[in-house]
């Protein structure tokens, strides 16, 4: 199967994307189109029982840890 499971959603924040890293890798994601990312904030094995983590931005790239989930919003 795919190696990151995707699931938009608007909010009444506005614009949301799921991405779930499914393999024991890290993974980069390229997330296509005009929108802009706004900020995105992720859980994975380093963030524990704390709240979720800012996630480093590079254009419309991220990199998500192994078995990481993330919460992307665009504009």
């Amino acid at each position: 199967g795919d190696a990151v499971a995707t699931q938009a959603f608007l909010t009444k924040k506005g614009k949301q994307i799921l991405l779930i890293n499914k393999q024991n890798k890290e993974v980069e994601i390229v997330l296509a189109g005009e929108e802009s990312v706004v900020g995105a904030s992720t859980v994975d094995v380093s963030t524990g029982e704390n709240p979720p983590a800012s996630l480093q931005l590079n254009g419309n790239r991220i990199r998500l840890k192994p078995f990481a989930i993330a919460v992307v919003e665009i504009k």
